[in-house]
C-alpha cells in the first residue's frame, strides 16, 4: 500500500483495517485521498479459515462536512482522518489553495483580489500557476478541481440567478 500512497496515510488505514478485524465494527475514515475527499468504509466480512476475519474496504465520494465533522448518521462510527494524501494538491501553498478555493465559489478575479487584499494581477498568477500545477486549462477545470478535492461545500453556497430563464421554446416537426 505505502507504494501507491504516502506511509503515514498506509499506516492509519491499514491500523483501521486491524481495528475491524478484531473488533468486527465497521468503521468509515473521512479525508483526503490523491487530493479529493473521500469517505473510505471498512466493514467486516466473516473469516477465512480458523482466526482470520476478511475486511472489505470501500472508498467513495462525500461533500466535504461545513463545520469540519464528519457526519455520524451513517449507522456505523465516522472518524475525521489524521493523515490526509493531498495528491497533487500537496505542491499548491496556502495563498494557492485560497485562491483556489475562491475560484471554485465562483469569484471573479476581481473580487479575490478584493477578499485577499492582492492586485487583480497577483491573483491571475496565483491562477496561471495554480493551472500549471494541476494541469488545469481554465477556472472551470480548477472549479471542479477544488470541489473533488472538498475545498468548497456547495451545499454552503447560495444560489442565484444573474438572469431570468429563457422562455419554453416550442418544437415543431415539419
Amino acid at each position: 500500500m505505502e507504494e501507491i500512497v504516502p506511509p503515514e496515510y498506509a499506516r492509519e488505514r491499514l491500523s483501521v483495517v486491524r481495528e475491524v478485524a478484531t473488533t468486527g465494527q465497521t468503521i468509515a475514515v473521512e479525508g483526503m485521498t490523491r487530493g479529493r475527499w473521500r469517505r473510505s468504509v471498512f466493514r467486516p466480512m466473516g473469516t477465512v479459515g480458523e482466526h482470520q476475519r476478511c475486511v472489505l474496504a470501500v472508498q467513495v465520494p462525500v461533500p466535504r462536512p461545513r463545520n469540519g465533522t464528519v457526519s455520524q448518521d451513517a449507522g456505523y462510527e465516522v472518524r475525521r482522518a489524521k493523515v490526509d494524501d493531498f495528491g497533487p494538491l500537496a505542491t499548491l501553498s496556502e495563498r494557492e489553495l485560497e485562491v483556489l478555493r475562491l475560484i471554485a465559489e465562483g469569484k471573479t478575479t476581481a473580487e479575490i483580489a478584493k477578499a485577499l487584499h492582492r492586485s487583480v494581477k497577483t491573483v491571475e498568477w496565483h491562477r496561471v500557476s495554480l493551472g500549471t500545477k494541476l494541469g488545469a486549462a481554465n477556472r472551470v477545470e480548477l472549479a471542479r478541481i477544488a470541489i473533488q478535492a472538498g475545498l468548497v461545500n456547495l451545499d454552503s453556497l447560495e444560489p442565484h440567478r444573474t438572469a431570468e430563464p429563457a422562455p419554453d421554446a416550442t418544437v415543431t416537426t415539419a
